[in-house]
């Protein structure tokens, strides 16, 4: 088990500056980040893209993502993981190629009226040859107002970003 803290005494957001998975067996370790809840601050903004940097990743160490939106913070936890596909199951994820690609204008995080509150979550997998380096992640809106950070997510005091790890045989 991980544990990753952001601690920041400013009230802007803080930056991740970088998560690494690191293995020294063949096994494949898989570890995932899940952000804090953004508050686009309006209903009306729809998501353009997401964009992030990073290294390390092969066909075998690799780095996906996923993003969900929803009227209220509360509300994220019951809506589905959504990737490229328009059918928003938790089975689609943005893969490290994709970065920037636009959002279908079918897409549910652009449709509008359920995206004021926006999450994404990072998989990194590595079988110990390389490791897969996340350095930023961008969430680009086609109307721009600006976010509300929420730093007691998960719990009071957690600095705003969750992240865990899990061994695969």
């Amino acid at each position: 088990k991980s544990q990753f803290d952001v601690n920041t005494d400013i009230i802007e957001a803080p930056i991740v500056n970088e998560v690494t998975v690191r293995t020294a067996t063949a096994a494949t370790v898989s570890g995932t980040l899940t952000s804090s809840a953004y508050d686009s601050s309006d209903a009306s903004n729809l998501i353009g893209n997401i964009s992030w940097t990073g290294s390390g990743t092969t066909t075998t160490e690799v780095m996906k993502f996923q993003i969900r939106t929803a009227t209220t913070s509360a509300d994220l936890s019951w809506h589905s993981w959504c990737g490229p596909s328009t059918t928003c199951d938790g089975t689609s994820y943005f893969l490290y190629t994709d970065s920037g690609a636009a959002l279908s204008g079918s897409h549910p995080a652009r449709i509008g009226g359920d995206d004021k509150f926006v999450q994404y979550k990072v998989f990194l997998e590595s079988e110990g040859i390389s490791t897969p380096t996340l350095t930023g992640v961008t969430v680009q809106y086609v109307v721009n107002a600006p976010p509300e950070f929420n730093l007691n997510y998960p719990s009071a005091g957690a600095g705003g970003v969750s992240a865990s790890e899990a061994l695969t045989t």
